[in-house]
């Protein structure tokens, strides 16, 4: 008699995809079953086309059973996704349910105008250094610059006059949000 061990893909479930930006989100899943292997991979991957697979934009996110969460980046702003959790084995990859979001709008916003006349934001397109210049009269400023997929890529307060070392960014549209506590104004910046 001959003992025979019969082994299969993972058995997994894909979890509900939560704090969404316009350019990021957490996902995540839930490996029920490593089908009688070992899993060598998880992870989610997703796609603007329905049933992404590895093959597509993926994260990788340990081994194992049980369940994990995973950080989405580089997502384009107003775009719906699908997405599944997926876990790798020595038989192959299997794949959870599919889900879909949707990120956010990525918006130019001046609710506050007066500031338009006393913060000045030069040069504008900007190769090396940013100059966040105020008359004075201003209290304390938050500055965040966010990329075109709303990720924040820099972040700081300034009063009177600041410089951003912007050599380091990828040349492209940014936006570039002020706020005293109160009011809020964005601006688009362009990084050559």
């Amino acid at each position: 008699m001959f003992d025979v061990n019969v082994t299969s893909l993972p058995t997994v479930t894909t979890g509900a995809v939560t704090n969404i930006t316009g350019g990021e989100a957490t996902g995540g899943g839930n490996i029920v079953s490593s089908g009688g292997e070992s899993v060598t991979i998880r992870g989610v991957c997703w796609s603007t086309a329905p049933n992404p697979t590895i093959a597509d934009s993926h994260t990788l996110d340990g081994n194992g059973t049980g369940s994990f969460s995973s950080n989405l980046t580089s997502l384009s702003p107003n775009t719906t996704y699908y997405i599944r959790a997926y876990a790798t084995n020595c038989v192959g990859t299997g794949y959870g349910n599919q889900t879909t979001f949707k990120t956010q709008t990525i918006t130019e916003i001046n609710e506050n105008k007066t500031w338009y006349n006393s913060v000045k934001v030069y040069p504008n397109p900007v190769s090396d250094e940013l100059i966040i210049e105020t008359n004075g009269d201003e209290s304390i400023i938050n500055v965040e610059i966010l990329n075109s997929f709303g990720a924040i890529i820099f972040k700081g307060d300034l009063f009177q006059t600041t410089a951003i070392k912007t050599d380091g960014f990828a040349s492209g549209v940014y936006m570039l949000k002020l706020s005293d506590g109160k009011s809020l104004e964005v601006r688009k910046i362009i990084k050559e």
